[in-house]
């Protein structure tokens, strides 16, 4: 276990040595902190620090106390100016928790492969879907030399962190929100549509023959809500009456632990109040999964051949009857993330693009085959 250890420890401090012969840190500025390293490398705080002691003995850099690690021996410490050159360190900030997901998977893939050519490395970190928790993670990561940030934004509820973004705007900060809308004047966002998918989605269905389409869907956040506004935009669309006998929304308590459980158990409300209706429009692929298990084992068939379920994500799914009579839609994350990495490569430039943008990106109608 030593020689394992010995070697990650010799490995990570010959890496930062090299950094700093290079240039990759600014000549007489801070080193990264300790937890930004752990981040960055996937070690443990004990081999970050012995790394970094090795370093001191070596006098490539120096400790200030009660300020950090500066490149150098200079005993009098950190220089009183700023450095003009910042580390190349990019910043992704997911709403999740940080890993272990295929959009933080898809994310991370996407924002990778528009930095690293030009010789930026990734750090990740997620906040758990909590408004303050992003506000700290984002503050902290800026006093840690962090040349910009890539943010999921979190959405809780109605609130967001709107005016935080207007704050890091007006101290310059480079960032780029993607995946999720947060309209701003000043901030540059490349958001993907939830509305317009669920809208071609019952406008298929409808093309398909039905005239009775169902929907199950929470409401109790924003995505949710653009979701269900898709469906109602696309009955409006294709002529179809908005009837509330056809919707079933639930609670936060009956969606969380399972979307497919909250898909069975929402059609069964509609089976119990004697719904009448031939295709079912879900919030994801696994609640209409759901869904159509439940209606499978009571022998259910739509009267209209083709198409009758359509959730999102793409999810894979082995079913092939399930998979005969599904639209679904993949959501462009990973060129959503590229997308919000050029723009944050041009504000981090030194003659940086400063005028914001925002973009929004369309999810593709996949028609699954057996």
């Amino acid at each position: 276990m030593s020689t394992i250890i010995k070697s990650k420890l010799a490995q990570l401090s010959e890496t930062l040595a090299k950094r700093i012969r290079e240039g990759f840190y600014a000549a007489g500025g801070p080193l990264p902190s300790e937890r930004l390293l752990c981040q960055e490398f996937g070690l443990s705080r004990v081999t970050i620090r012995a790394a970094i002691e090795r370093l001191i003995q070596e006098g490539i850099v120096h400790r200030v106390a009660g300020k950090g690690t500066f490149l150098g021996t200079d005993p009098r410490g950190a220089p009183t100016q700023a450095p003009v050159r910042q580390a190349k360190l990019i910043a992704l900030v997911t709403r999740d928790s940080g890993g272990g997901t295929l959009s933080f998977e898809q994310s991370t893939a996407g924002v990778r492969a528009v930095i690293e050519v030009k010789g930026y490395h990734l750090i990740t970190t997620g906040c758990h879907d909590d408004c303050a928790a992003e506000k700290q993670i984002v503050n902290r990561l800026m006093t840690e030399q962090v040349a910009g940030l890539i943010i999921s934004p979190v959405l809780q509820g109605d609130q967001d962190n709107r005016r935080f973004y207007g704050m890091l705007t007006r101290q310059r900060t480079p960032f780029v929100l993607f995946d999720r809308l947060v309209a701003g004047e000043n901030w540059s966002c490349v958001a993907i549509d939830n509305q317009r998918a669920v809208v071609a989605a019952v406008s298929r269905l409808a093309a398909e023959g039905h005239r009775r389409i169902a929907y199950l869907g929470p409401t109790f956040y924003p995505i949710a809500r653009q979701r269900f506004r898709g469906y109602l935009d696309g009955l409006a669309a294709v002529g179809l009456p908005h009837d509330e006998s056809l919707i079933w929304h639930g609670d936060a308590a009956t969606f969380t632990p399972s979307p497919a459980k909250y898909g069975q158990l929402g059609v069964q409300h509609l089976l119990d109040r004697k719904a009448d209706f031939t295709a079912v429009v879900g919030f994801s692929d696994m609640v209409v999964y759901g869904a159509w298990r439940r209606l499978a084992s009571q022998g259910w068939q739509p009267t209209v051949a083709g198409r009758s379920l359509s959730g999102f994500d793409d999810a894979s799914i082995m079913d092939a009857e399930f998979q005969r009579r599904l639209i679904t839609f993949r959501r462009p994350i990973r060129r959503a993330a590229s997308m919000a990495a050029e723009i944050l490569l041009q504000q981090i430039a030194p003659a940086g693009e400063a005028t914001p943008r925002t973009i929004v990106l369309e999810p593709e109608m996949i028609i699954p085959e057996p």
